[in-house]
């Protein structure tokens, strides 16, 4: 299971509490609340003392309201947060196949393989993600992983295989 897949999981989850939470809210203390905004009369008197039923029923109001606020809050708050992280990768990975696209033009002078061209991009770029790599050269990633096989078994650069996110290709 992919970092992404996690993450995209969690916030969906969360977010249906959250959802869920504010149903039973107004399900069931918006109606009680509009009724003692009326006013007391003889007729919501029920088994309990009055004065145990207003403040129990609006102690719980209040809380669930609180509660809410603080639960949808969390929830924007962590959707900014992936928002921003995910604009700062996409603006390094931006980055990089800039640099990568500057080095192929480069590289070509000196008539190159892509094998070749790939090797001498991680040498000057120390690290570079498959998925550049293959919007780059314009193949699938695939075919980067059955390069970065081959440059590895040659010891010409490593695999990095990191715990979240795509692997890389890196310097020896």
């Amino acid at each position: 299971m992919s970092g992404r897949f996690f993450v995209a999981s969690f916030v969906v989850l969360l977010a249906l509490l959250v959802a869920g939470h504010t149903f039973v809210h107004y399900a069931l203390f918006v109606p009680q609340q509009s009724e003692l905004a009326q006013g007391v009369s003889g007729f919501i008197i029920g088994k309990l003392n009055i004065g145990e039923e207003i403040t129990s029923s609006a102690v719980y109001a209040q809380l669930s309201q609180v509660l809410l606020y603080v639960e949808w809050a969390a929830l924007a708050l962590i959707l900014i947060i992936l928002m921003a992280a995910s604009l700062r990768h996409h603006a390094r990975m931006n980055r990089e196949y800039a640099r990568l696209l500057e080095l192929r033009q480069k590289l070509k002078e000196r008539s190159l393989t892509p094998l070749d061209e790939v090797t001498e991009a991680v040498k000057e770029m120390k690290e570079i993600k498959f998925t550049t790599i293959a919007k780059a050269y314009k193949v699938k990633k695939d075919i980067v992983r059955k390069w970065a096989e081959v440059l590895e078994s040659a010891n010409l650069v490593r695999v990095v295989y990191p715990r979240l996110g795509e692997p890389a290709l890196a310097r020896v």
